[in-house]
Parts: structure tokens; sequence; C-alpha cells
């Protein structure tokens, strides 16, 4: 990531996360720029690259402008984050989102922030029952044997190390609508804060020519933040209740 303002530059420099849709950094990176208050500072221009190895240039996968008057000035916390939606520059061009918050400081000794939310460890199991109405990879090619690949990369918080980085299905079944009757299971550590919660993106490739080729059919994405917050409401109202039925008695 690249970020501009008032002719300053900052970057993750070649911080990249391998292989996932869905990185997580918790870094906090200082920039200096000259200005009287966050509500006449310039904007700050944010440019997300994709680090190609071997090639001359980065991909653009986004960018998007923020204005600094959502900054808090002098504040001793961090302010909390937002997202921003990321696009190529014009409508109906947005790509994704980017979690960030700013700060604004009028001396340059700038207070260290722990950025890390607080988690807790949780266990996920994906029941993956079947694929439906798949289309070919390859025009001519019917699918054989598609498979679902889970990407772990994108739960891993800095500074946790993930014992599984993939896990996937086998390709066992074939045609459009095959029956996989699958249980995958892993452990994560999971933010108690929604906002931090991470989406866990999954691929659907088919396996041909005994695995030579294993073409991308789709994507597609697991918001496990949501299900969590969701699965744990119904446990707080249940103990509400016992507790007035117990003060009722």
């Amino acid at each position: 990531m690249k970020f501009y303002c008032a002719g300053a530059e900052v970057s993750t420099g070649k911080e990249e996360r391998e292989n996932t849709l869905n990185p997580m950094w918790y870094r906090s990176l200082p920039m200096q720029i000259i200005c009287d208050n966050v509500e006449d500072a310039p904007p700050v221009i944010v440019y997300v690259m994709d680090h190609d190895m071997g090639l001359d240039d980065d991909d653009l996968l986004g960018i998007c402008v923020v204005n600094l008057d959502v900054a808090a000035m002098n504040s001793p916390e961090p302010v909390r984050p937002e997202w921003y939606q990321l696009s190529m520059g014009k409508p109906g061009s947005e790509l994704g989102e980017i979690l960030m918050s700013f700060n604004v400081f009028s001396t340059s000794s700038i207070p260290s922030f722990n950025l890390m939310p607080e988690v807790t460890d949780t266990t996920v199991e994906i029941n993956v029952l079947g694929l439906r109405d798949l289309t070919p990879a390859v025009g001519w090619v019917p699918v054989n044997k598609p498979f679902v690949k889970f990407d772990l990369n994108s739960l891993q918080i800095p500074g946790e190390e993930l014992k599984i980085r993939n896990v996937q299905t086998q390709p066992v079944e074939t045609g459009t609508n095959p029956n996989i009757n699958t249980v995958i299971r892993f452990d994560m550590k999971m933010p108690v804060d929604p906002l931090f919660c991470p989406a866990l993106t999954a691929s659907v490739y088919d396996y041909l020519f005994m695995g030579l080729s294993q073409p991308l059919i789709g994507t597609f994405v697991i918001e496990l933040g949501s299900i969590f917050h969701k699965v744990k409401k119904p446990k707080v109202r249940a103990k509400k209740i016992v507790s007035l039925l117990k003060k009722a008695q």
C-alpha cells in the first residue's frame, strides 16, 4: 500500500501478504505534512497494489481518497477505524474495501498505539454439502471434478502463526452439481469486535487431466465474523431469561 498527502509519501514497502484477498497489517505509518488544522488539510490518497514476483511493475488493485477531517487532533488514543471503498477512480469500478483510521499530531512526539484487537480462541466447522450449477472454467471442456479450496491466509492476524494455511475438499464426484459432504474444521483467533472480524475466501477449482490443470471456476466469501457474533447473541439472551426467571421466583 502507498499513501500520498501534500507531497509526502509513505508505504508498507514490500511487506506483502501472500496468496490472500483479505490481508491484515495492523500497522501505524507516520507521515509528515504541513497544515494548520485537519479541516484545511489536503486529502490522503491511498493506492493498494499487488506485488508480482519477477515483474517490473506491480498491479493496481484500487484507490481511495480520504479527507483528514475524519482524523482526531493530538488524541492519546487511535481513532476507531472505518471501512473505505476502493475503486479504480470512477463510479461502478468498486473493487473492495480497506479498514483504516487517521490521527494528526502537531508535534513530532507521536504516541505508540497498540492496534491489535482483542481476540478469542475459536473453532470453525464448515459443512461443505455440495456445489450447484457450475459453469466450465474452460469453455470447450465440461466440468470434471470440482473441489473447494479455503484460503486460511486471510485469517492470519499479524504475530499469530497459523497451524494450517490451506484446506480443501477432494475432487471426487464429477459434473456441474457434485455432492461433496465434507467437514472442514480449524482453529483461529476471532476478534471480539465485529468490525475487525475477517472474511474467509473460498475458491472453486476444476480437476482436469489428472490434476495437471486446475482452472478456477469461481470464488465466494464467508463472513465468519457475522456468523460468529450471530450465534453468540442467542446465548446471551438465554442467560438473561434464566436470570429474570430466578429473580421472579
